[in-house]
Formats: structure tokens, C-alpha cells, sequence
């Protein structure tokens, strides 16, 4: 968490926390682009987007403001936001995919399907992130992924089985 996971002299684990397979879905305007799992980019309508998350948690930025778009009430979700907050608490970026880009400085995407893919990039750094933990870090992150997966954080689970 206060270590840069990307400095080539430190290395992790060993072992990688693994992404869930879960689509990564971002909205602007009145549709929404969806990558799939198997990595496909589909193009849908908002309705379809509403119908869509209540079968399968996404992979998304601002899980509460998703919500607020798709004009329904909050579902779960993997939220990169959370997972940002989790690896770097000290660290501030913009509640956006391209304001999460930049925090981990990747290229600011602008086009919807890139910014679908700068998601899925991004999780897959913060991820590889945690990894590097080791010691009082490792174990008080133990404790705080165990709190929040108590209390229904999507991502928890992932860390823990890392982790064990």
C-alpha cells in the first residue's frame, strides 16, 4: 500500500489475485458499452444495461453513480473506485475511469470502448498492486478485506484467497 508495485527491484508474491469474471461496463449519454468476460465490446441501450446488471455484478467506476444513470436502485458490483481506495489509501484521483487512468498512469482514455478496456487494465494493475504486500501491510489489509467482506465488498474475497 505505501510501496510502488511498479519499481522493477520489488517483486511480488509470487502469486497473482486474479480478475473476476465479471463484464466490464461503462455508461455515457444513453448507452452503454460492455466487455465481456471473453473479451467482447458490445454496444447497448440503457434498458439493456438495467437488465444486465441486476443478473451479474460488473466491473465498473462509481458504482453509485451507475446506479443513478441506469435510474435504478444500487446493485453490487465491482467497483475500481473501492479497489483504488483499498490499495492506495492515501491517494487521491478523479471518480472517473479516465480520472483512474491517470492515477495509475495510463494513457486517459476517451472513446467509451477504451475506456471499457482501461477498466479492465486498471483492475488488473491495483490487483497486481497487492500483491507486494508483505508484513504489517499484508496483515492489516487481512483484516480490513475480512471487515468489508463481511459486509458484502465484492472484492474482498478475491484479496483473501490471495492471501491465505
Amino acid at each position: 500500500m505505501s510501496e510502488n508495485p511498479l519499481d522493477p527491484k520489488l517483486t511480488g508474491s509470487g502469486r497473482e489475485i486474479r480478475l473476476p469474471q465479471a463484464p466490464v461496463l461503462v455508461l455515457s449519454g444513453g448507452k452503454s458499452v460492455w466487455l465481456t468476460a471473453d473479451g467482447e465490446i458490445m454496444e447497448e441501450s440503457i434498458d439493456q444495461a438495467r437488465l444486465k446488471v441486476a443478473k451479474t455484478p460488473p466491473l465498473l467506476a462509481h458504482r453509485l453513480a451507475c446506479a443513478r444513470k441506469l435510474d435504478i436502485n444500487p446493485f453490487s458490483a465491482f467497483d475500481i473506485l473501492e479497489l483504488f481506495a483499498f490499495t492506495f489509501p492515501a491517494r487521491q484521483c478523479l471518480p472517473t475511469v479516465r480520472g483512474i487512468a491517470k492515477a495509475l498512469d495510463l494513457e486517459p482514455p476517451t472513446a467509451l470502448e477504451d475506456q471499457a478496456l482501461s477498466l479492465f487494465e486498471a483492475a488488473s494493475r491495483l490487483l497486481e498492486a497487492l500483491t507486494y504486500l508483505n508484513g504489517p501491510e499484508l496483515k492489516s489489509a487481512s483484516q480490513i478485506a475480512m471487515t468489508m467482506s463481511r459486509s458484502g465488498w465484492n472484492w474482498g474475497p478475491r484479496c483473501l484467497l490471495h492471501w491465505a
